[in-house]
């Protein structure tokens, strides 16, 4: 059953933002390989590969025929910082299936917390009734294969065999990534004649809290729905309202959560161990739209989408790097994003 709706006033100037630092914009960039599953970024010449964006900011495709004849199977690579890919395969989880998830980390040896991450996420996708994302994307860099069993290793990862890049201080690192999307059912903001004093009076200056159980399950008990679909509320003032009138949201999200390895001597072997922890979303709202006196049909529209980084998403080598002797992993990753002082929304996790 729909709760009430509340209203705040909000500032809505606040950009969706945790770190200025962003990535060239181009759809295409072109890298020079460097060998173990590393790329930099470089200018035309002999040796340069062109890639280009296959998954927001942080994965590239590799197009090229040659340079895919050795290894077909990892053919992605994931930006790690600034200058710096790493090689990647795209594995497919179905959050549904258990056996499937259990397999998929005991096949590509994904870190432990990863692991614990993905398997928390496969519990709630099962739930009743569940709204969380039923699959997910991981992207991670070849690791060893054991000699004895011809599969891929799963105690530890060779510190001359698995993809890896030289980062922070000369040490050699890796990351991991897994990619989610949600979407929110579509949620009643106003409906009827009232629906045109809401937009063009009302959402002139404040936003509109969403209290709804479904959405509570995913996002928390509140959110925010921007305005920034009107280009120009002045332009509805002149006509008339009508009952028929509606206007409904849906909110966005597309998540991105990086762990970070850096090669440490451990018990009389190398190994990578996950010391730093980030994460990054893209949201945005899909507005549902009616208003009689304008148009025959409903009209979805969409607002721009807003980044959200973790503080050293793009540089988690340096802090792997300071928190190498530590136990516990640095983790800057967020469960949840706020757009302004007196909102916040859970994050997909």
């Amino acid at each position: 059953m729909r709760k009430t709706f509340k209203t705040l006033i909000l500032s809505l100037t606040l950009l969706f933002m945790f770190s200025s630092f962003a990535f060239a914009s181009s759809d295409e960039v072109v890298v020079q390989e460097k060998g173990h599953g590393e790329y930099k970024l470089s200018s035309e010449g002999e040796k340069a590969l062109k890639i280009k964006k296959h998954k927001g900011e942080d994965i590239f495709e590799i197009t090229d025929k040659d340079s895919l004849q050795n290894d077909k199977e990892y053919n992605k690579l994931l930006r790690v910082n600034e200058d710096t890919f790493l090689r990647v395969k795209e594995v497919r989880v179905n959050l549904l299936d258990s056996t499937e998830v259990e397999d998929t980390i005991a096949q590509y040896d994904i870190n432990q917390c990863m692991a614990s991450d993905i398997k928390a996420m496969s519990e709630k996708a099962q739930e009743p009734d569940s709204e969380s994302p039923k699959e997910l994307k991981i992207y991670t860099p070849k690791k060893p294969i054991d000699e004895n069993s011809g599969v891929e290793a799963t105690a530890s990862w060779s510190k001359s065999s698995s993809y890896y890049y030289v980062g922070y201080n000369n040490y050699k690192y890796l990351d991991e990534i897994f990619y989610a999307e949600n979407r929110t059912p579509f949620q009643s903001v106003k409906s009827g004649t009232s629906t045109k004093t809401y937009i063009t009076g009302t959402i002139k200056n404040i936003g509109q809290y969403i209290l709804n159980g479904t959405i509570a399950r995913i996002y928390g008990t509140e959110y925010v729905v921007a305005k920034l679909f009107f280009p120009n509320i002045s332009d509805f003032s002149s006509y008339p309202a009508n009952t028929a009138d509606f206007w409904q949201a849906s909110l966005i999200e597309d998540k991105y959560k990086k762990y970070t390895s850096i090669e440490v001597y451990d018990m009389g072997r190398y190994v990578y161990s996950v010391k730093a922890i980030g994460s990054r979303a893209n949201v945005n709202f899909n507005h549902y739209v009616y208003y009689k006196a304008l148009m025959s049909s409903p009209s979805y529209k969409q607002d721009p989408s807003k980044p959200y980084y973790s503080p050293n998403y793009n540089s988690l080598d340096k802090k792997a790097y300071a928190y190498m002797n530590d136990s516990i992993p640095y983790d800057e990753s967020f469960d949840y994003w706020t757009p302004n002082d007196y909102t916040r929304f859970t994050s997909i996790n």
